[in-house]
């Protein structure tokens, strides 16, 4: 397990999260270790998507469902 600070995918979705993007839709491929996050600033129309393990993932997922 990793520590917060240390997970990259986290600190890239709070610096975008700072500036109005907000996620849309997640998923999980197990399979492939893959979490997707689809994110969209809706001022700006812009869409970005952040990939990671699904252990990375799982602490975004913590994450974002926190903000709900």
């Amino acid at each position: 397990m990793q520590n917060d600070e240390n997970i990259e995918v986290l600190n890239d979705f709070q610096k975008l999260y700072k500036v109005g993007f907000r996620c849309v839709y997640y998923e999980i491929d197990e399979d492939i270790d893959s979490f997707t996050a689809y994110l969209k600033n809706f001022e700006t129309e812009k869409i970005e998507i952040l990939q990671c393990s699904t252990e990375e993932g799982n602490y975004l997922m913590k994450y974002i469902n926190k903000l709900n």
